[in-house]
């Protein structure tokens, strides 16, 4: 899926969107994101959440220059860039040296840098500045391109789209589909005898989705990452089914070498391609490489207090999930129950995901989970807020669980278009929010039209949504105007 055929996907997803990525720096400067930790701060309390970041913090001053704003940047990038709004382009500052550059323009808000990087780019000895940036993002969509600027051109001087890159490999990607074994087999290479590069059974797959596998088609989500002087090309591989809209099942990651060579030339190398992340089962121990967050709350009402986890899949880090570059981008809010041994069976006890939820800003795009208290019981309040194709959805579910067995309490679902009315909104959240209070806190806030995307409680911490929700009222309502 290519992104011109998805910009009507990212036109309800960007109408909400305000510097993506961006710190406006004609205010004062608070924290930074921790790589470790993304945490919400209120609008006039800045947090600092590691001594890395107050570090930052300190050496952050106010900019006499009012009209610009400055780029969080990836952590490996060694020059800065600013958007000068009153000069309508973009700025690299390198030290004392500030060199300005055109960039294409967005439909709705400009670029969101990503990197900015000195380097010697094509190998002749002379280093240029390569800057990488999102040229389209929405619900279960990121694509990256890549600009190499010289100074004293304002123009690029060589340009990257994410079209180009997922025309390359999305071209040189085939498949065979035995129907028979419901087996498929992944190929990127045009030699003789080859072995295939993935093999999954998708009987599973299409048992569930009703329909057939179909194709694949590379191109919804598109990385460039900057390693260790080289660029390397990373995205998904979406199996689309018979009847199905959206990709579904196994999605495994495609990764390949970004070559350049004297005057800009460049090659996409030998493409990899990975087995995707598994999803933690229903009965069986959840896979991990690192807890983000743990919290207790009797969401079973049996008495006993489950241990929710919010937890990174295994072999991916935090950042990976930001990026959607892990299975869409996707980590684990699982509860969990001890089971203890039988008698005489040993004095140990282990721990069984039985409620399991993935989410990410790039993946899923909005998806929230919140925990409240009710005249003394704890609940789950699951909600999520979806944009695209000219249509608004909002939807909430309160609900608690037992190891069978799921129970909804309460839930609504509206649909937001031009026969919507104010009335309709304030009433969808104000129904949401009598089972919001005092108690309730944030587990996590997944959410592509919101600053920062990601943020998330822990044990020390515990946000609450109040804000958040009156926030997204908001947005809804100015949403409404503009139909």
């Amino acid at each position: 899926m290519k992104k011109k055929k998805l910009i009507a996907l990212l036109l309800f997803s960007t109408m909400l969107l305000t510097s993506c990525g961006q710190k406006d720096t004609s205010k004062e400067t608070g924290a930074t994101e921790s790589t470790v930790s993304i945490e919400y701060r209120e609008a006039t309390v800045a947090e600092s959440t590691t001594e890395d970041t107050a570090a930052q913090e300190e050496a952050v001053m106010e900019p006499e220059d009012t009209d610009r704003t400055e780029y969080w940047l990836e952590e490996q990038s060694n020059v800065s860039v600013c958007l000068d709004r009153e000069q309508d382009n973009y700025v690299i500052v390198d030290g004392e040296q500030e060199i300005p550059f055109q960039l294409d323009g967005h439909l709705l808000t400009p670029l969101e840098i990503v990197g900015a990087y000195k380097m010697d780019v094509d190998g002749d000895q002379k280093e240029e500045y390569a800057v990488t940036f999102c040229d389209g993002r929405g619900t279960g969509i990121y694509l990256m391109g890549l600009a190499v600027i010289e100074e004293g051109n304002e123009q690029p001087v060589f340009y990257l789209s994410s079209d180009d890159i997922a025309e390359n490999i999305d071209g040189r990607i085939t498949y065979k589909y035995d129907a028979k074994y419901r087996m498929l087999s992944i190929y990127t290479g045009n030699e003789k005898n080859e072995e295939p590069a993935w093999q999954v059974c998708l009987q599973t797959e299409e048992e569930e989705c009703g329909g057939r596998f179909e194709n694949t088609d590379f191109g919804s989500h598109v990385y460039i990452e900057y390693k260790e002087g080289e660029f390397w090309i990373h995205g998904t591989l979406p199996l689309f089914f018979q009847g199905c809209a959206v990709e579904y099942g196994p999605t495994p990651g495609v990764s390949a070498p970004l070559i350049f060579s004297k005057g800009y030339e460049y090659s996409i190398g030998k493409i990899g391609v990975q087995a995707p992340y598994e999803n933690a089962e229903c009965g069986k121990p959840i896979a991990y490489s690192e807890v983000l967050a743990q919290f207790s709350a009797d969401i079973t009402h049996d008495g006993q207090k489950n241990t929710i986890l919010l937890t990174v899949p295994e072999g991916a880090t935090l950042q990976d999930v930001m990026d959607g570059r892990t299975a869409f981008g996707q980590f684990y809010v699982s509860a969990e129950q001890h089971y203890l041994a039988e008698e005489g069976e040993g004095d140990f006890s282990e721990i069984y995901a039985f409620i399991n939820r993935e989410f990410s800003p790039t993946h899923v795009g909005n998806g929230q989970m919140f925990v409240t208290t009710v005249e003394g019981k704890d609940y789950l309040i699951q909600t999520n807020f979806w944009s695209g194709m000219d249509t608004l959805t909002y939807q909430y579910e309160v609900f608690f669980e037992d190891r069978n067995a799921k129970y909804e309490v309460e839930s609504a679902k509206i649909e937001m278009g031009e026969s919507s009315s104010k009335e309709d909104i304030s009433e969808f959240f104000s129904n949401l929010n009598t089972w919001v209070n005092d108690s309730t806190y944030v587990v996590y806030v997944a959410d592509i039209d919101y600053e920062p995307n990601l943020f998330y409680s822990t044990e020390d911490h515990k946000i609450s949504p109040a804000e958040y929700l009156t926030e997204k009222e908001k947005q809804w309502l100015e949403a409404l105007e503009s139909l």
